[in-house]
């Protein structure tokens, strides 16, 4: 997969091999190492529940963030909850990496994959990733889908894009080339992959 970004290949490399499942997409992390039943377990809800790949995509969106930060400029001067002050001569940067992050609210293992992860109703699955209030990504819903819920129906279930591009990878077999291993674009400071071969079919 060539281009400036692509989330399908973060989520597709999460759900089958980070922390969770262990096909041979990445080193397998000690949480899969210690416990070789649970990933096992995990490597097969990858192939038969979609729901469960969808957490995989959502997490894998708060963790990779396709813009890992926002700019805005104040229309007039605010008081920011810092006690610091802004004016429309200022940027304010949000860190959107980071905020997705946070111990305060996602938990003390913030930074590691874990679609198991319990969140209050509150809080969205992939974090800021999408922005929030008016400034919301208007291809949200498109990208990322509905958040299931436990009355969700996973036949009239509404995915997202993403997610319905890792199923597809996955049902057709997709894995990374081991004799090709993927590159990191080097030219940006955001995350993304230049080079991300993969092979299809058994």
């Amino acid at each position: 997969r060539r281009g400036p970004r692509a989330p399908a290949a973060h989520a597709r490399a999460h759900a089958a091999a980070s922390p969770r499942g262990r096909a041979a997409l990445s080193p397998a992390p000690r949480a899969a190492a210690a416990n070789p039943s649970r990933a096992q377990t995990d490597a097969e809800r990858v192939q038969k529940d979609p729901l469960f790949v969808q957490r995989c995509v959502h997490e894998s969106f708060r963790l990779h963030p396709s813009s890992p930060i926002a700019q805005r400029r104040p229309t007039c001067p605010v008081h920011l909850p810092d006690g610091q002050s802004a004016t429309p001569e200022d940027t304010v940067v949000i860190d959107l990496f980071h905020a997705n992050r946070q111990p305060s609210a996602f938990g003390a293992d913030a930074a590691a994959f874990n679609p198991y992860r319990e969140l209050p109703p509150i809080q969205a699955p992939y974090g800021i990733t999408f922005g929030v209030g008016i400034h919301t990504c208007l291809g949200r819903n498109l990208a990322a889908g509905d958040v299931s819920k436990a009355s969700t129906d996973p036949a009239t279930h509404q995915y997202g894009t993403v997610t319905l591009l890792a199923l597809a990878l996955i049902a057709n077999g997709c894995r990374p080339d081991p004799d090709n291993a993927p590159q990191r674009e080097a030219r940006i400071k955001r995350e993304a992959w230049a080079v991300y071969p993969v092979l299809l079919g058994a």
